[in-house]
């Protein structure tokens, strides 16, 4: 996966407008420059690539962020500078890669939860 500017350039523009700079704790919508449409029952989940994570600080906050099957714009990764410096990427670097995930739909049917009969301690006493 990776990153693009997301916005017309001019021909001859500098490097400086095809990079993006995230400031200590800055959120942002980075574009990924494709858009695609996933079979039905199919998710595409969005990770931060480990090398990325550790060696500059950037996280996805929502990680793994979620495309729906049925999602029809380009696709998006939200990034978040988790360090205490500055970081910049580059266009065209891999920031992100995305894992293909089937799903199934639950049907729900209405009623109350009772307490439980197996378990006596609660959460964590497995």
């Amino acid at each position: 996966m990776r990153i693009s500017d997301g916005v017309h350039v001019r021909e001859r523009a500098s490097d400086e407008a095809h990079r993006l700079h995230l400031q200590p704790g800055e959120v942002a919508l980075v574009p990924l420059g494709f858009k695609a449409r996933l079979p039905d029952g199919y998710e595409a989940q969005v990770r931060i690539r480990s090398s990325i994570a550790f060696k500059r600080g950037l996280i996805i906050p929502n990680g793994p962020g979620t495309i729906d099957a049925d999602y029809p714009d380009e696709w998006m990764v939200m990034l978040k500078n988790d360090s205490p410096r500055n970081v910049v990427i580059e266009h065209g670097e891999r920031i992100a890669q995305i894992v293909l995930a089937r799903y199934a739909v639950l049907e729900w049917a209405p009623g109350t939860v009772g307490p439980s009969t197996n378990r006596t301690g609660g959460i964590g006493s497995t």
